[in-house]
């Protein structure tokens, strides 16, 4: 055995080690937490149980539904699962690393971080997706990496459409990804790659994507991935939706915004509130509701950009807050809840501050690939995968949505990744210029 294999089993040992420490301390201390959206996955995956869709109303996408199934339903079975995808999104940070640098201890670093995280780890707790998302995710980016260094890509391009499939189908923000893929591909491969792994993702996103669409077309007349479309969008168009001609949505929408705005200091989610009385005094129903406010949200924004673009800023700065979604009161020791919310404040200042430094980053890459081709250089591959990954998730819960941070979860390791790879580059490339720098005197002997 070499002196890296070595390395690397002694790295995975202590990375599985505090791993699993974590997590059974957190066990021992915490509790699963349920939210309100907690309840539509329930309530979908009952559904697919008794294939009964007759009060379907398109809210959900079915993988999460699907392993709260697994799981029996049981909060404690759901957390147990959710963790062990968080450890395993540890070990394929450290491998992703590793192949990257050769560098055991920077794998390690980035392996870890995401488990010792408090918002990472503590999101594992909640009947929500965004774990599994953060999985998926980084699981995609390991099998896009694999596949650009391969010659043999044709499972790793099944794999990595697929991959982007379940993700969408897990959360459809991230819809946007297999499409990404498909242009990243295009773009990073040469030869015969470079058509036929495109066609190949293309495949084996579509066809599971495909097929929910045609159900919900089916089921609902309705052909989309989601149908809170409309309501995600009047998170946006709620602010001055005053501006829209007189109508029982708007005079309704107004009232309730004044309500939530005083209580709240914002109107995101105030549509949710407002929806029943919408519904019973227009008459539409839960699909027409969204169809409806898609429409009068798409009125607004082309009537009003400046007000619209306002709101997506707004919207894309709230990304980079670095939230924690956890439940104090539920710990099981005051003193524990405490030392956890102190260190949680120390981390997210820190989580903050690698987030200003990704956004310059990603200026410089940005600027390297436009002026120098920077994305055929092998080693700016990974990073520039991440860059548009992480960016293009921002924009789109940005230009789609208000105020709903917990959607930067699933990125978070991965901007950790690019700033360590980033540095990594510059480092080795400052190392190779010094080197060269030194050899060219005795050359020129």
């Amino acid at each position: 055995m070499s002196y890296e294999q070595r390395a690397v089993r002694q790295g995975v040992f202590w990375l599985l080690g505090i791993c699993i420490l974590v997590r059974v301390f957190l066990w021992v201390v915490y509790v699963p937490v349920v939210w309100p959206d907690t309840g539509t996955y329930l309530r979908l995956a009952e559904q697919l149980v008794q294939l009964d869709f007759s009060e379907y109303d398109g809210t959900r996408t079915p993988i999460y539904p699907l392993l709260l199934l697994l799981a029996g339903k049981n909060p404690f079975f759901i957390w147990l699962f959710q963790s062990v995808l968080g450890i395993l999104t540890s070990l394929f940070l450290f491998a992703l690393v590793f192949e990257q640098t050769r560098k055991v201890s920077l794998a390690f670093i980035v392996g870890a971080v995401h488990s010792l995280a408090l918002n990472e780890l503590l999101f594992e707790a909640n009947l929500l997706t965004e774990s599994i998302s953060a999985f998926l995710l980084v699981l995609s980016v390991f099998i896009f990496s694999k596949l650009t260094a391969s010659e043999r890509n044709f499972w790793l391009a099944i794999g990595l459409g697929a991959t982007s499939s379940l993700l969408a189908l897990t959360h459809p923000l991230f819809a946007f990804v297999g499409p990404l893929y498909i242009l990243l591909a295009f773009l990073l491969l040469r030869g015969r790659n470079r058509i036929h792994v495109p066609l190949i993702v293309l495949l084996c996103f579509a066809l599971p994507l495909s097929g929910w669409i045609g159900f919900n077309k089916v089921t609902l007349g309705y052909a989309g991935i989601t149908t809170f479309m409309g309501y995600n969008l009047s998170n946006h168009s709620g602010g001055f939706i005053e501006h829209a001609p007189p109508s029982k949505i708007r005079d309704i929408y107004l009232r309730y915004r004044a309500e939530k705005v005083k209580q709240s200091g914002n109107h995101s989610m105030t549509i949710f509130e407002a929806k029943d009385e919408i519904m019973a005094e227009t008459g539409f129903g839960h699909v027409e509701l969204s169809q409806e406010l898609a429409r009068i949200s798409l009125q607004l924004f082309i009537e009003h950009p400046v007000l619209y673009l306002q709101s997506v800023f707004r919207s894309w700065v709230s990304f980079w807050a670095a939230p924690n979604y956890w439940k104090p009161a539920q710990v099981e020791s005051p003193k524990i809840a405490a030392f956890l919310g102190e260190l949680w404040g120390a981390e997210q200042w820190l989580v903050r501050v690698m987030n200003l430094l990704f956004v310059f980053s990603t200026v410089g890459l940005i600027v390297k690939v436009i002026l120098f081709r920077g994305y055929a250089e092998p080693t700016l591959r990974v990073p520039l995968v991440i860059t548009a990954l992480i960016m293009a998730t921002s924009l789109v819960q940005a230009l789609f949505e208000y105020g709903n941070t917990r959607y930067s979860i699933p990125t978070q390791s991965l901007m950790i990744t690019f700033i360590i790879l980033f540095v990594w580059q510059i480092k080795a490339h400052r190392l190779l210029l010094a080197m060269r720098a030194r050899l060219r005197p005795k050359l020129e002997v």
